[in-house]
């Protein structure tokens, strides 16, 4: 299986949730995005509100150290 990355919105709760944790179960990585953080989250979350334009800029502004390596 490849290994593939995932953005979900609205990751903490509901179909979010739900989605994040199939993805990781499966072997990928997950990256969230919630209004909430949850420590049990299975991947990278970031705390944002999508509806303050700034802060979904700064949130998707993320340097590619940050992401995890393809190489094998």
């Amino acid at each position: 299986m490849t290994q593939r990355t995932f953005l979900v919105t609205g990751a903490t709760k509901g179909i979010g949730r739900a989605l994040s944790q199939q993805l990781a179960g499966a072997g990928h990585y997950v990256v969230g995005i919630a209004r909430g953080l949850d420590p049990d989250f299975p991947g990278t979350l970031a705390s944002v509100d999508l509806s303050d334009s700034k802060a979904s800029a700064d949130a998707f502004a993320v340097s590619p150290s940050a992401t995890p390596s393809t190489e094998s």
